[in-house]
C-alpha cells in the first residue's frame, strides 16, 4: 500500500483561505430586533394609550358615584314626602279641636296647623285611620331645627302620640295630649339617614302655607306647602346655593298638598 507524503495537500480550502475567499472580509450577519429608537416610539405609543383610558375609567367611575349619590338623595326625599303625604290623607277636619293641656293654652285648629316661632318650622295633624273612632285618634308633629354650631342646616324628625281621645268640655271638643296611650313613651324620631341634612333656607320654609279656617284667608281646607332641599352632611356647614358646594350636591323637591290631593 502506498503511503501519502506528509507534504501531499488533500484537495480543498484551509479554513483562512475559506474566509478570504476573492480578498473579501467576512460579512457581518443582521440578527433580527428593533433599533432604540423603535422602542422609543412603542412605549411612548404604549403610555398615550394607558393614559386615555386611565382617562375613561376615571370618568366613567366618577359619574358612577354621583348617580349613586343622586339616587341615595332622591330616595331620602321621596320616602320623607310621601311619609307626610300618606298622612295628610287622613287628617281629622270633622270638628274644630281644643288643646286642652296647660302647655297649650287652649289652642285652638282644624286638621293641621304651623309652629314658626323660636327656631321651630314645624307642622301639626290631626289624624283619624280608616276605621278609627273619635276616641283613637293620632297626633303627629313634624319638626324641623337647627342648632347654633350649624345655623346652615335642619334635621327633620316626628313625634307621634296614639291613641288620642276628643272629651267634651264644657261642649268644646278637647284633645289632651297628655291622656294620648302612648304619651310617656313617644319620643322624636329622625327621618333622615345618618349621611343627610335639609339646608336651612331662611327665605323658603321647609312647612309653610294656610291653616284650615284661618281667619286670615278664606280658604276653608288650607293646604300644606312643602319645600326640602337636601345635602349630604359633608356640607353641613355650607348653604346650597352657595360657591362652596359644588353642582349637584343638593337635591330639592317641592309639594303642595291639600285636601282634594296632591299639586307638585
Amino acid at each position: 500500500m502506498a503511503q501519502f507524503d506528509r507534504e501531499t495537500k488533500l484537495p480543498g480550502y484551509t479554513l483562512l483561505e475559506m474566509l478570504t475567499v476573492s480578498g473579501q472580509r467576512p460579512r457581518k450577519v443582521a440578527l433580527p430586533g428593533y433599533t432604540l429608537l423603535e422602542m422609543l416610539i412603542s412605549v411612548a405609543i404604549f403610555s398615550g394609550l394607558v393614559i386615555l383610558i386611565l382617562a375613561v375609567f376615571v370618568r366613567t367611575t366618577g359619574s358612577a358615584a354621583r348617580v349613586s349619590v343622586l339616587r341615595e338623595k332622591s330616595e331620602a326625599a321621596r320616602s320623607a314626602i310621601a311619609r307626610i303625604t300618606n298622612d295628610f290623607r287622613y287628617i281629622y277636619y270633622d270638628k274644630q279641636i281644643t288643646l286642652g293641656d296647660p302647655g297649650d293654652n287652649g289652642w285652638k285648629f282644624t286638621g293641621f296647623y304651623f309652629i314658626n316661632d323660636a327656631g321651630f318650622n314645624d307642622v301639626v295633624m290631626l289624624l283619624k285611620h280608616p276605621k278609627a273612632t273619635d276616641q283613637q285618634l293620632v297626633f303627629k308633629r313634624y319638626s324641623t331645627t337647627s342648632d347654633s354650631l350649624s345655623p346652615e342646616s335642619r334635621a327633620i324628625k316626628v313625634r307621634e302620640f296614639r291613641g288620642c281621645k276628643i272629651e267634651l268640655i264644657n261642649g268644646v271638643p278637647t284633645v289632651y295630649l297628655s291622656r294620648c296611650d302612648n304619651f310617656a313613651t313617644a319620643e322624636y324620631q329622625s327621618m333622615l339617614d345618618e349621611g343627610y341634612v335639609l339646608n336651612n333656607d331662611i327665605n323658603k320654609p321647609i312647612f309653610n302655607g294656610v291653616r284650615p279656617n284661618d281667619p286670615v284667608f278664606s280658604n276653608i281646607t288650607g293646604y300644606l306647602r312643602i319645600s326640602m332641599n337636601f345635602k349630604s352632611i359633608d356640607y353641613l356647614k355650607k348653604l346650597c346655593g352657595s360657591t362652596e358646594i359644588p353642582d349637584g350636591a343638593c337635591y330639592k323637591v317641592e309639594t303642595v298638598l291639600t285636601a282634594e290631593g296632591v299639586r307638585s
